[in-house]
């Protein structure tokens, strides 16, 4: 994992959730999807937490500082893995469906649910 970046990531360190992403048209304009250009809700579940290289000096941190950026816990006692822009302000607005590791300060819904997001994504 040499020189990788996780500078401005988002991770999550407790298990069973699900995150809900509100994509813009630009990410539907592709051949072969049914309304082009439109907006869309995907949703990924996951059953495990985030694994990450904690030891690993020549990484960016999602804080955005030099690694090693130390052990991840679902406590949330170790920021060096929390992204300093919030989840649902990202450039790819997004939300959990159960509270994460760094809750985003806002909590907002960006109008996604699991009976509007798209089962073609």
């Amino acid at each position: 994992m040499d020189g990788i970046s996780f500078a401005g990531a988002y991770v999550d360190f407790t298990t069973n959730n699900d995150v809900y992403l509100r994509l813009d048209g630009s990410h539907t304009l592709f051949p072969g999807w049914k309304t082009p250009g439109t907006a869309t809700c995907v949703v990924a579940p996951y059953a495990s937490a985030s694994v990450l290289p904690d030891k690993e000096a020549s990484i960016t941190c999602p804080d955005g500082g030099p690694g090693p950026c130390g052990p991840g816990t679902a406590s949330a006692s170790n920021a060096r893995w929390k992204s300093p822009v919030p989840i649902d302000q990202s450039a790819v607005p997004a939300w959990y469906q159960s509270p994460p590791t760094y809750p985003s300060p806002s909590g907002a819904n960006p109008g996604c649910t699991f009976v509007n997001t798209s089962s073609d994504w």
